[in-house]
């Protein structure tokens, strides 16, 4: 996880292969194989798509790649997993966005560009590496998206919310709300999710405040925690 404590985000696990759906970032990882797949046409980002229908391909997309790996790519364990969540998830999160409202406009100000990129880039890989984990114990869960209710424009910006239903074989259904923003350009972005009832960007912040206070507001040395926690 994040942090070894941060026990909120313990049920990721149960919810991932619609979370990672659009919640990976775009650093390389290691892999054998690099093969353009149909998953990544799958889950094309188009500015014209309604967003239940991206997060309802992607998610169909990811599952795919699960399922349809070979042995011999599977047996490269978390590698695979990485990859998988890359090659589906890459433009659908707006990391800089995240991770500006995680750091606060406080510190963020005050940080560097050096460390506004790197904090960035450790978010990005912690959230891959934590993702892919979650994935490589699917079980065929059953993932179902429900009606969508409509995009709404405010202040010159239009937001909607998209609500995924996880029912485990046996298990209590799971709700996850992706929040959502459309960028003219790159199409929908994620930029906050409820698992649960619980909200995760505000579950980030806080845990990121906890980690300036016990690093006596060090941001190198909470930017090296987060990552070596991951």
């Amino acid at each position: 996880m994040m942090f070894s404590h941060f026990n909120g985000l313990k049920s990721f696990a149960k919810v991932l292969p619609a979370f990672v759906a659009l919640t990976a970032a775009f650093s390389p990882v290691s892999y054998a194989a690099e093969n353009t797949t149909e998953a990544q046409v799958l889950v094309e980002n188009n500015p014209d798509t309604s967003p239940d229908i991206l997060v309802s391909k992607a998610s169909d997309a990811l599952i795919e790649q699960i399922n349809s790996a070979s042995a011999e790519d599977k047996a490269l364990g978390l590698a695979f997993y990485e990859h998988v969540v890359e090659q589906t998830v890459g433009p659908f999160v707006d990391f800089e966005t995240i991770a500006y409202r995680v750091m606060g406009r406080d510190v963020y100000d005050k940080a560097s560009d050096d460390q506004r990129s790197a904090f960035v880039e450790t978010f990005k890989q912690s959230l891959i590496r934590t993702y892919a984990k979650g994935i490589s114990t699917y079980n065929d869960q059953s993932v179902k998206v429900a009606p969508f209710d409509g995009a709404v424009t405010k202040n010159g910006t239009t937001r909607a919310k998209v609500e995924v239903i996880i029912q485990p074989k046996g298990g209590k259904p799971f709700p996850i709300v992706y929040s959502m923003f459309k960028n003219e350009s790159k199409g929908w972005m994620l930029e906050n999710m409820h698992l649960d009832g619980v909200n995760v960007g505000s579950t980030f912040r806080n845990q990121f405040t906890q980690s300036m206070k016990d690093h006596k507001n060090d941001l190198d040395q909470v930017i090296q925690s987060w990552g070596a926690s991951s």
